[in-house]
C-alpha cells in the first residue's frame, strides 16, 4: 500500500504507460454512505461498466480492470479508509493502491499517465497541522496529517518567558493563501500583466513552459485533445499548427495539473472561488 504525500504524488505524475494506457481509479469507500461491503462493490461496478465500453479492444486495460475489481471484491480494511486511489497498468507491471482517510470521488480514468489531480486536492485541503500544547517546564507537540496522528514529541525544558505562539496565525491559513493566489491571478488576467485565463490560454501557456503557477477550481474538468508532442489543446481533432491529427482525452484539465507537476510547477486547487470562475475555472500566473 501506497501511503498519500507530496513526493508519491510527484512521482506518480511522472509516470507513463509506454505502449498502453494507465488506468486511474478513485473510490469512494466511505462508510458513512457506503455501510455494507457489497454497497462498496456496487459502487464500484457502476464505473467499470462504462470502463469496459471505453477500453475495447485493449487488452492491457482489460487486464487492470480485473485486477481492481478482485482487489475490491478481496475485502480490505475499512476502519481508517474512506476513500481508495488504485493506478494499474498490465502492460508495464505498474500496480499502486493508496488508502485515503477522507473520501473521494469515485471515477476510472484511461489515459496515458495517471489521473493524480483529486490526490493533490486532497493533499492541499488537508496540510499538515501541528498542535503545541505548552507550559513554563514542558512542551508537547502533535502533528496531524489528513486527520491522522504522525508524529507526536515532548520537551522538559524550561520554555522562554517571551514565547508567542500566535505566528502561524498571524500568517494566515493554507485556505486564505489559495485566495490569495487566486486574486493574485484575476488580477494578473484581467490586466495583461503575467497571467493567463480559461482554458485554452493555459493550455497554450503549459505547452511553451511559461507557467510558474497553476491555478484550477475543484471538480472542473473538460474534454480536450493531445497533440503528438505532448502539448494539450482545447479543440481538435487536428493541430492547428502543424495538421497533425490529436488524440482525444476524457478530461484535459487533469492532464494539465498532469503536466504542471511534471514541469515542476505548483498546482493550487480552488474551492468556490467566484473569481476563478468567472475567468472559465482555470488561470494561470506567468514566468514571462
Amino acid at each position: 500500500m501506497g501511503v498519500l504525500t507530496e513526493a508519491a504524488v510527484r512521482e506518480l505524475a511522472g509516470v507513463r504507460g509506454g505502449t498502453a494506457p494507465i488506468t486511474s481509479c478513485y473510490l469512494d469507500v466511505d462508510g458513512r454512505r457506503l455501510v455494507r461491503h457489497q454497497d462498496v462493490e456496487h459502487e464500484l461496478e457502476g464505473v467499470l461498466r462504462s470502463a469496459r465500453v471505453r477500453a475495447d479492444g485493449q487488452r492491457s486495460v482489460h487486464d487492470d480492470l480485473r485486477r481492481i475489481e478482485a482487489f475490491v471484491r478481496g475485502g480490505f480494511d475499512r476502519h481508517a479508509t474512506r476513500g481508495l486511489a488504485i493506478f494499474a497498468c498490465a502492460a508495464t507491471d505498474l500496480w499502486e493502491v493508496i488508502e485515503l482517510p477522507k473520501p473521494v470521488r469515485t471515477c476510472l480514468v484511461i489515459n496515458h499517465a495517471p489521473a493524480v489531480g483529486q490526490l493533490e486536492s486532497m493533499l492541499q485541503e488537508h496540510e499538515p497541522i501541528g498542535v503545541l500544547l505548552a507550559d513554563k517546564q514542558r512542551a508537547q507537540l502533535y502533528v496531524f496529517e489528513l486527520g491522522v496522528l504522525v508524529d507526536r514529541s515532548e520537551l522538559l525544558d524550561e520554555l522562554p518567558r517571551d514565547y508567542d505562539s500566535r505566528g502561524e496565525r498571524e500568517r494566515g491559513t493554507p485556505a486564505h493563501h489559495r485566495e490569495e493566489l487566486a486574486h493574485q491571478h484575476k488580477e494578473a488576467a484581467l490586466t495583461g500583466r503575467r497571467g493567463a485565463g480559461g482554458l485554452a490560454d493555459t493550455l497554450a501557456a503549459l505547452s511553451q513552459r511559461r507557467v510558474e503557477r497553476l491555478v484550477v477550481s475543484k471538480g472542473f474538468a473538460q474534454e480536450g485533445w493531445r497533440a503528438p508532442d505532448g502539448s494539450l489543446w482545447l479543440v481538435g481533432p487536428t493541430h492547428a499548427g502543424t495538421g497533425d491529427a490529436m488524440d482525444r482525452v476524457e478530461d484535459v484539465v487533469e492532464d494539465a495539473i498532469e503536466q504542471a507537476l511534471t514541469q515542476g510547477v505548483p498546482v493550487t486547487i480552488c474551492i468556490g472561488n467566484a473569481d476563478l470562475d468567472v475567468l472559465g475555472r482555470i488561470g494561470a500566473l506567468l514566468r514571462y
